[in-house]
């Protein structure tokens, strides 16, 4: 091979930064304006150990032995589930799999941000013969939509979302009192109208009354809407804003309709392909479509025929035994040859009677609930054998990661007062009083048990209040124990070195980088409001070194990310996803994960000889809030993790 790359004269071997003795292969992806540099994983050498392979570059002899059992697969099953770890390599074993197995029209399926990721390394594992083709919204995008549609062979990448958008149709839903041909009464539109389900007193919300969107455009002329009420009695008359001119966009406050999905069927109708709509479909982080009424498992399912399926995810079922129905299902829909019998039960009810746990529900008195028709109600508490149903799956393989999660340092705080007062009232009334945008205390009601767990974990964070819009909100003045050790640990602990900041709260993390940012320390939150090119701006400004703490939600920082783990080796859990260990565990592998940050120290040999060696210096820290909603929390999650970690790892 050669040395240097043909467009630009640049070295396409170079030495690996911490074992200057091993070269390793890089290409060049060129593009308009920009150059990309990525490191090509080389065949597998027998003999060679992972730890040896991955430092040489090379593909591991666990990797080497899952791309070949699920290429035997290709023909028989035709389905697969990869369910390592996060960090092991599914990336790089799903393009070898679509490379090797002479795969010609391929779709891969993957979170957005991660389609670089996938264009790279299909690139350069294809030594720059194979440009995968990215399906999105853009004009070069819909593009490639439209030469996947028209049946081009190539490898294609889009986004769940964007699939389901193609293959769904929302539209308002017809009134069935109304009379197409006229002769309508008072009141009587074409569709159906959207309705508050709920009382929400401080939204002004009334169960029954009309939902109305704002639309704050100028120059409005009001006229009046006659509604007919759900229940057929007096016509409501709903005063809306319209445009004054034809070609202003109205109204400024009106109803809305009733929606429904129709699914158009867009991708079935690729079926009459000689060879269906595609031979290869890789779905990376396939939870996503754990729900069995997912309408991105339904858009795949009718891209299935034919085609080979690579399901891959650490947290397939995320934390729901029932989930693994839909996955699999999903994986494996055909029959299986050797028995004439599905591989998966056809029916959930059927298949969660065969290998789940069930209960029945009970109310807060301890006796079972009922459906309106009188069904008693039942709910999965687990697997009657954990790893029974996965044993089952003709090919299912999971490899745990070299370095798992160590434990949190736990720091314990007290509440503050004011944070005291309003965990107290909460938990007697189920409200407490707030401070308003005016300086007036209000009380803050939740309704529901949901609504006040939400609450009670959002106080553990800091005291709460209403904003100038009424919505619940953290004043930049708010009271909030976990400030003072968050800065100990910052300023001492780890001082100088890049920190993320994790909380499942919004509003929390807007706090702390607030609060930190008036202290004069750069701080910046990253949360699924931002737009994508205000993420990825964030992750390259801090990647850079431009500022040294990012504050994240786990919801929003879970997958999909990488680069991370280059720079920072250091995380603070202000608060974690509730019940939910795979989103944290998704999460923490951001800054876990191969290539991460090794730092250089001077240590002294058994020869008395000092060197300078790289070292792990990974650590994460917990803050917890003594008598509350925080404690709980860590008990459920250790314990929700250990299930599941008993059933996707007993089996493999």
């Amino acid at each position: 091979m050669t040395n240097v790359c043909e467009q630009c004269g640049g070295e396409l071997w170079k030495p690996h930064k911490d074992h200057p003795e091993v070269m390793l292969r890089y290409i060049h992806m060129h593009d308009e304006k920009t150059m990309r540099e990525i490191l090509v994983i080389r065949e597998n050498v027998p003999g060679m150990d992972d730890e040896e392979s991955k430092k040489h570059g090379r593909i591991a002899p666990s990797q080497e032995f899952a791309i070949r059992r699920i290429l035997e697969e290709h023909g028989e099953s035709d389905g697969a589930l990869l369910a390592d770890d996060m960090g092991v390599g599914k990336t790089v074993q799903a393009t070898e799999i679509a490379l090797r197995g002479g795969f010609k029209r391929g779709l891969f399926i993957a979170l957005p941000d991660t389609h670089d990721q996938w264009v790279e390394r299909i690139y350069a594992q294809s030594e720059g013969k194979i440009r995968a083709r990215v399906m999105n919204g853009t004009p070069a995008g819909r593009a490639q939509l439209a030469a996947f549609l028209a049946g081009e062979d190539g490898f294609f990448i889009a986004g769940s979302h964007f699939l389901v958008a193609q293959d769904f149709e929302s539209r308002p839903v017809p009134n069935p009192a109304f009379n197409p041909a006229g002769g309508n009464e008072r009141g009587v539109h074409p569709f159906l109208f959207k309705r508050h389900k709920t009382t929400n007193p401080r939204k002004g919300q009334v169960k029954g009354q009309l939902v109305l969107r704002d639309r704050p455009e100028a120059k409005w002329a009001t006229i009046v809407h006659d509604i007919e009420t759900p229940d057929g009695g007096e016509v409501e008359q709903v005063a809306v804003e319209v445009a004054r001119r034809f070609d202003m966009i109205g109204p400024a406050a009106g109803p809305v309709y009733q929606t429904k999905s129709i699914h158009l069927a867009v991708f079935r109708k690729m079926r009459n392909r000689k060879r269906g709509p595609v031979d290869l479909i890789v779905f990376d982080e396939v939870h996503v479509v754990a729900n069995k009424w997912s309408q991105g498992r339904r858009t795949v399912l009718s891209m299935r025929d034919g085609a080979f399926m690579l399901a891959m995810s650490g947290t397939w079922f995320l934390n729901d035994p029932d989930n693994m129905w839909s996955v699999t299902r999903l994986a494996w829909p055909g029959i299986d040859p050797a028995t004439d019998e599905p591989y998966i039960d056809t029916n959930h009810d059927v298949w969660k009677t065969r290998w789940m746990e069930r209960a029945p529900v009970l109310d807060e008195d301890g006796d079972p609930r009922y459906s309106p028709g009188g069904v008693a109600l039942v709910k999965t508490v687990g697997e009657k054998e954990p790893g029974a149903f996965i044993a089952t799956l003709p090919c299912y393989i999971r490899r745990e990661a070299s370095d798992p999660i160590p434990p949190a340092q736990l720091v314990y705080v007290d509440p503050s007062p004011a944070q005291a007062a309003q965990l107290e009232d909460l938990q007697a009334d189920m409200l407490t009083w707030v401070m308003n945008w005016e300086g007036e205390e209000e009380p803050l009601v939740t309704e529901l048990p949901p609504e006040l767990h939400i609450r009670l974990r959002q106080v553990t964070i800091a005291e709460l209040s209403f904003d100038e819009n009424g919505e619940v909100a953290m004043a930049d003045d708010a009271e909030s124990a976990k400030l003072l050790p968050l800065r100990n640990i910052l300023e001492k602990a780890w001082a100088g070195q890049p920190v993320a900041i994790y909380t499942d709260s919004k509003i929390g993390a807007h706090f702390i980088a607030r609060r930190m940012q008036r202290a004069g320390v750069d701080a910046r939150a990253y949360t699924g409001d931002l737009s994508k090119p205000q993420r990825r701006e964030l992750k390259r400004a801090f990647l850079a070194g431009e500022f040294p703490y990012i504050i994240c939600t786990v919801q929003s920082f879970g997958v999909g990310l990488d680069g991370f783990q280059t720079v920072c080796d250091k995380v603070i859990w202000i608060s974690e996803a509730d019940g939910n260990p795979a989103v944290n565990a998704q999460a923490i592998r951001r800054f876990l994960r191969p290539g991460r940050l090794k730092r250089r120290v001077a240590q002294q040999g058994e020869d008395g000889q000092w060197r300078e060696v790289s070292i792990d210096d990974f650590q994460h820290a917990r803050l917890v809030m003594r008598g509350t909603v925080d404690e709980i929390s860590l008990q459920n999650l250790i314990h929700k993790q250990w299930l599941i970690r008993q059933s996707i790892t007993i089996a493999a």
